[in-house]
């Protein structure tokens, strides 16, 4: 019971209820009726209207034949219920008990007026005091300098409002000179509506900096000790009631309608701020949004918009605590209205007055620590939701893509590739015709450029191959020192050319045969070989193969297994030691003027290292 009704629905230590809705329901002295078996099939709860009549004790019978819930629909059915309850059942009770601690105050009054004054005060020390060490330790959780700052207000305020409750008539705790009690109620209320306008006409400014926070704090420190001296030390403060007749003097009054006044600025601010953030509802409101915010952008010298456009989220007054702070500046302009009037300090104006001061307090108690405890947690939570649900989208969005891109490939591997290959043959055939010379070079030039689109579609249609993950490894017979030599083979004209050098060197144990994949490992070795060689134009290029440890076997009797390692050394240009990270990494060369002097497309290396990364 305790968890349904004295946490919020959105709290995230609301879970599950110590008992479940319909004992909840019976325990107020009714039952719900409802097709209860309807619910089960939809996953659905009872209504607010069922649950209201259950609480408010309607005489209907829940059949208990009718509730048999299956269990995976069980913990659905009882949450539903229970937020259907609660989010009916927590506001009622909470403003009941509030109204019935209001008229328990009233009676208190006609018993003894002292100490309902204590009473009451003392309810808006705590609050006051509540407000503030909350709102400052959760500020890391509601990112939100405004509520800190307001927090900070009724901290100080509660503060005077307390040494207001000792110096009270009848305390007999402090001299009676020239009345302090009121003197200090009357500090308080300016430090109350002066720090409260300020905090809130300057919120952006006390977001942005935690000095200006900062400051702002130590300014309320600085007047309510200024207070303190004024009233008791240097007795300059102005006299507020006069005890031989005459009551509320002309500074009192004078001070109440100017505290009034604030407030109405305040409120006015904060009404403005909040018509500003709600989205126009016809052509008139649209016109006084604009007037709005051209006088006070003109009146607080903001710059245009800053009042509606916002980069932070932190920089925003909640919506709830605007709308609070407004109703909680009714009651407590209604209190300064009130406390003008009194000519005694035990008078039914008093009463009032100070009942006002309650809802006051705690609608502010209510707007600070909602928007600091529950409503950050009610963000996470559907921020956590929106990620998920982008998340899942984002996901969908992917797959669909790679499934387009593996149509893709498959399109190029047929559409380009297949007449490619008609072409390379259509030339090989040409040159076992009788051709001048002419024709000669011009075929030589087509079969090369023949062959270098045919290595980059290639290297395209592996790299994406590898990256989807589905390149697949042969296990054949490989004599690795063949393999060897005709991969620098097919490289030995060129490096010729060039006064090149091609040097393989096998290790003497190496075992005749091995299984491999041996298409992947000729890829891998040609690749290396053809780096070497195309950036390498005197000295020599090495490919070495070297047999790391003995033969070792992954069971008892079972196959030898050899880690073989492919080394290729050359003397070419080098590549810079700050570069070498990006070596593998796809479509990337050392300079930019690396392909137009040496060709490549800077794929082979990436497509090298996800093979070896397979092979192992």
């Amino acid at each position: 019971i305790f968890s349904c009704f004295f946490l919020p629905p959105s709290s995230p230590l609301f879970f599950t209820p110590c008992l479940s809705p319909f004992e909840i329901c019976i325990f107020f002295g009714g039952c719900v009726s409802c097709d209860c078996r309807q619910m089960q099939r939809e996953n659905t709860a009872p209504s607010a209207l069922q649950c209201s009549s259950a609480i408010m004790g309607s005489n209907v019978r829940l059949h208990s034949s009718e509730m048999n819930p299956s269990p995976t629909t069980l913990p659905s059915f009882y949450h539903k219920c229970a937020a259907c309850a609660v989010s009916l059942v927590t506001p009622t009770l909470e403003y009941s008990l509030l109204a019935l601690g209001i008229v328990a105050l009233y009676y208190v009054s006609r018993y003894s007026f002292l100490l309902f004054h204590a009473i009451a005060e003392l309810f808006s020390v705590i609050i006051g005091y509540c407000v503030f060490l909350v709102v400052f330790h959760t500020r890391h959780i509601a990112k939100n300098s405004l509520l800190v700052a307001v927090g900070s207000v009724y901290g100080f305020v509660a503060t005077l409002d307390l040494f207001h409750m000792l110096a009270y008539k009848g305390m007999g705790i402090f001299p009676p000179v020239q009345n302090p009690s009121t003197q200090l109620w009357v500090a308080a209320r300016y430090l109350e509506s002066v720090m409260v306008l300020i905090a809130t006409v300057m919120h952006r400014k006390l977001c942005d900096s935690p000095r200006w926070l900062y400051g702002f704090i130590g300014m309320q420190a600085l007047l309510t000790v200024l207070a303190f001296l004024l009233i008791f030390e240097w007795r300059a403060f102005p006299t507020c009631y006069d005890d031989s007749g005459s009551g509320l003097t002309e500074f009192k009054k004078a001070s109440e309608y100017t505290v009034v006044a604030i407030w109405l600025v305040t409120g006015a601010y904060l009404y403005a701020y909040l018509l500003l953030r709600l989205p126009p509802r016809s052509a008139l409101s649209r016109r006084l949004r604009g007037w709005l915010r051209w006088a006070l952008d003109l009146v607080l010298a903001h710059p245009q918009g800053t009042l509606e456009d916002s980069s932070t989220a932190s920089a925003d007054i909640p919506e709830m605590v605007v709308r609070s702070m407004l109703t909680s500046m009714v009651f407590t302009i209604a209190t300064e209205l009130v406390l003008t009037l009194y000519h005694s300090l035990v008078g039914w104006e008093n009463v009032v007055g100070h009942s006002c001061k309650v809802m006051s307090f705690y609608l502010i108690y209510k707007a600070l620590v909602r928007a600091t405890l529950t409503e950050p947690y009610t963000f996470l939570f559907n921020d956590l939701t929106r990620m998920n649900a982008d998340l899942t989208r984002a996901t969908l969005v992917a797959e669909m893509a790679l499934k387009q891109r593996s149509e893709v490939m498959a399109w190029m591997s047929h559409e380009i590739r297949t007449p490619l290959n008609g072409i390379i043959g259509m030339i090989d055939l040409l040159h076992s015709t009788a051709l001048s010379d002419e024709q000669l070079r011009v075929l030589s030039v087509m079969d090369g450029a023949s062959s270098n689109l045919s290595v980059v579609i290639n290297d395209i249609l592996d790299f994406f191959k590898l990256d989807a993950g589905k390149m697949t490894l042969e296990h054949i017979p490989t004599d690795l020192a063949d393999l060897a030599q005709s991969v620098m083979s097919l490289y030995e004209p060129k490096m010729a050319e060039r006064g090149v050098r091609s040097v393989v060197v096998l290790p003497p144990e190496l075992p005749q045969l091995l299984l491999c994949d041996p298409t992947r490992v000729r890829q891998v070795l040609s690749n290396l070989v053809s780096n070497s060689v195309r950036f390498t134009q005197h000295g020599s290029v090495v490919l070495e193969i070297r047999l790391k440890g003995g033969p070792q076997s992954e069971s008892p009797g079972g196959p030898a297994v050899h880690f073989v390692e492919f080394l290729v050394r050359d003397t070419g240009i080098g590549i810079p030691v700050e570069q070498q990270r990006d070596l593998f990494c796809p479509f990337s060369q050392i300079h930019a003027s690396t392909a137009r002097l040496y060709g490549g497309t800077g794929l082979g290396l990436a497509i090298v290292h996800q093979l070896v990364e397979l092979m192992e």
